[in-house]
């Protein structure tokens, strides 16, 4: 098991926004939190808060009442980074982001996403 430098809740966050992405790609339309746990394997209770807490920031788009739950927009994708998430989900928890935010976690999420995705195809 490889040691991280994110929570749990940056994981379930991230794998969720991929999820959202698919489905978005698919024209599915919006996903209940219990799906997008169930899909990606999180703690439902766990991930409830974690996507209410994204949608409140403008990470992703929640809508309520029949036919709700949660999607992403290609706009949304394109303009907040994975470094959104993580100082978000980071700094609500007092945990301090030090040194500098290189690498992937200033790329847009649409990006970071296609870039793990080819990391893991090859």
């Amino acid at each position: 098991m490889r040691a991280s430098l994110f929570t749990n809740e940056v994981h379930h966050a991230v794998n969720a926004i991929s999820f959202l992405r698919q489905s978005m790609l698919q024209d599915l339309g919006n996903h209940t939190c219990a799906a997008i746990a169930e899909c990606i394997g999180a703690p439902p209770l766990f991930l409830t808060r974690t996507l209410h807490n994204l949608a409140k920031n403008g990470i992703i788009i929640a809508k309520k009442g029949a036919g709700g739950g949660f999607r992403v927009t290609q706009e949304l994708l394109d303009t907040k980074t994975v470094l959104d998430v993580v100082t978000l989900l980071s700094l609500e928890k007092g945990i301090p982001l030090g040194g500098t935010a290189g690498g992937r976690l200033n790329l847009t999420v649409y990006d970071a996403i296609n870039i793990t995705l080819e990391d893991f195809l090859l």
